[in-house]
């Protein structure tokens, strides 16, 4: 089975990749995926529940999948993601295990990408701007995905702190010629933009 990083990922998958292959998956009726499946476990650590996710997806072809994820409210006091998991690719025709990946980036980068599949068919046809509303850690994914958006030309991120969004478009290395921005209000802006994207 191969573990696949990462930095494999950041390094050989792009976002205009990821939003094609969305686009061609949500046409396809033979993909399954049923509801995911939720438990509640307790540790010695913590007060609340704990939960463990288990996400199947298959194609009645050759691949089964499947995305595990703990919430774990604990790690908030030791420094540790609150959300952490595994996703396992098989082989369906054979059962046998063929890859690995940390769930964390592929579901941040699939989830950014489906909201700009979804833009690119209810903006209209000439969007070049973008509010993003939520600086949590999704935004980062969000910003880079709108980047590879035909057309758009300028990105602006609100949060609660705009110290934090100032940070985040700081430390974001994309070289695209779209303008990138921290916003303190959006409320002025808003009305003018072609696409508003809210994170939650």
């Amino acid at each position: 089975m191969n573990l696949i990083t990462d930095d494999f990922i950041k390094n050989n998958i792009s976002y205009p990749e990821v939003i094609n292959a969305l686009k061609l998956a949500f046409r396809e009726n033979a993909i399954k995926c049923p509801p995911k499946l939720a438990y509640a476990y307790k540790n010695n650590f913590g007060t609340e529940d704990n939960a463990l996710l288990f996400m199947p997806a298959w194609d009645n072809k050759k691949y089964l999948g499947v995305k595990l994820i703990t919430a774990t409210p604990h790690n908030s006091n030791i420094d540790i993601p609150y959300l952490n998991g595994l996703y396992l690719l098989f082989n369906a025709e054979n059962g046998v295990p063929l890859a690995s990946v940390d769930a964390k980036l592929i579901t941040n980068m699939r989830t950014a990408a489906t909201s700009v599949l979804a833009a690119s068919f209810l903006a209209k046809e000439n969007a070049s701007s973008v509010l993003i509303l939520g600086n949590g850690c999704l935004s980062p994914y969000y910003i880079s995905a709108y980047t590879a958006m035909k057309g758009i030309k300028k990105i602006y991120l609100w949060g609660r702190n705009f110290e934090k969004s100032q940070k985040i478009v700081n430390t974001l290395n994309l070289n695209y010629s779209v303008e990138i921005k921290p916003m303190n209000s959006y409320k002025d802006l808003i009305s003018y933009m072609d696409i508003v994207s809210c994170i939650t």
